[in-house]
């Protein structure tokens, strides 16, 4: 490459970027996606814009006849807290009222409350609603790491809806 012209130097720099850039742009994803878990076990994924997640977790959780948790021992935002599973004990953090993180365990842990996701239906758009957490189908949850594990709601934000919540934060884009 020491003999090469600047201008061949100039073209495999430029391919090589184009490169990288097509496969970061594969990688990412532009819709919000959600993954259900039905009764039988199977998962579905739905994609679609304006992702929310409405609710709690709670610890030891209490259920209906339906499989919904009615309440626990313990809650925290679905959408802030911080779940963290190590071998059979779940802990939960949250944001408490002086700002600072507050923790409890258990041995147990339970959804409740909602995703909305708008979906794309017979040629329009549909706001689509699913239980966070009963028998019949619900938000899956996923597990990250190696003991202790991060347990979260398995439910991503596209790259639309990051865009979107940055620019919601003026300051932050000025920070950054």
């Amino acid at each position: 490459m020491k003999k090469a012209s600047p201008a061949v130097k100039a073209a495999v720099k430029l391919l090589v970027g184009f490169g990288v850039a097509a496969l970061v742009a594969s990688q990412v994803k532009l819709d919000d996606e959600l993954t259900l878990r039905r009764a039988d076990g199977t998962t579905e994924a739905v994609r679609g814009r304006d992702l929310h997640l409405e609710g709690e977790v709670f610890l030891d959780p209490t259920f209906d006849a339906g499989g919904a948790v009615v309440g626990g021992a313990w809650s925290a935002p679905a959408e802030e807290a911080s779940v963290v599973r190590d071998g059979g004990t779940y802990a939960v953090t949250r944001r408490g009222a002086d700002g600072k993180p507050e923790t409890r365990t258990g041995s147990a842990i339970g959804w409740r409350g909602t995703a909305r996701l708008r979906v794309r239906a017979d040629g329009g758009d549909a706001e689509r609603t699913w239980p966070l957490q009963s028998r019949e189908v619900s938000v899956a949850t996923r597990e990250d790491g190696e003991g202790p594990v991060r347990v979260a709601l398995d439910a991503k934000h596209g790259l639309l809806a990051s865009g979107r919540r940055l620019f919601d934060r003026p300051d932050l884009v000025v920070a950054a």
